[in-house]
């Protein structure tokens, strides 16, 4: 991890948790994320997608909450869908057959009009998207905030096909956790965590071939 940008960026959330302002190897989540934390009150703020809006006004949080916007950087508006999205059938799948039938039926039948009557994320298909919740004033801002961002169009994130969502944070975890206790300097966890994730992708490499 040479390049400066990259950098920086692993020392934003180093300072935030630092500083405490966010959950951390220290000081974790005591609900398990930080989604429960925040319907549970404890929490001020906590950065997810239009899908959150399905349980981000609990019984505790009622009219105290609302949406907004993704953070803006360096001053260009953007909107990345990130995670935990959409659905894909392998192409070595021996069912087929069976597995788009399964696939057409969580993506666009009962289950998906459920999701998207409850605001539980944006529907897959654009003949759905009138379904989603605008009864309550909060459900009326989450809907113009979500039209706001989908007309950025912002291309998805490309991530790297051979490891999986969780070895980079992973990774930062462990070596932020021996940060934090003092253990090993900033340099040593740019450094371990480098070596930890090429390591995973290399891994990922043989094991694809």
């Amino acid at each position: 991890m040479n390049n400066d940008d990259s950098r920086a960026l692993v020392k934003y959330y180093v300072d935030l948790a630092e500083k405490r302002l966010v959950v951390n190897p220290l000081d974790p989540s005591p609900n398990g994320w930080s989604g429960q934390d925040f319907a549970a009150g404890m929490a001020a703020m906590s950065q997810w997608g239009y899908w959150f809006s399905a349980m981000a006004e609990s019984d505790v949080t009622r009219g105290k909450v609302v949406m907004l916007p993704a953070p803006t950087w360096a001053g260009q508006r953007r909107d990345p869908t990130m995670t935990a999205t959409g659905w894909v059938i392998t192409a070595a799948t021996k069912v087929p057959d069976a597995a788009w039938k399964v696939f057409e039926w969580y993506m666009g039948g009962q289950p998906a009009i459920d999701r998207a009557m409850s605001g539980w994320g944006v529907p897959a298909l654009n003949s759905q998207m009138n379904l989603l919740p605008q009864q309550s004033d909060f459900q009326k801002k989450c809907y113009n905030v979500l039209q706001g961002e989908l007309a950025l169009n912002t291309p998805p994130l490309q991530f790297n096909p051979f490891i999986g969502e969780d070895v980079v944070l992973n990774a930062f975890n462990k070596y932020l956790d021996m940060y934090l206790r003092k253990s090993i300097k900033f340099d040593d966890l740019i450094k371990g965590m480098t070596t930890e994730v090429n390591q995973a992708i290399k891994d990922g490499i043989s094991a694809a071939l």
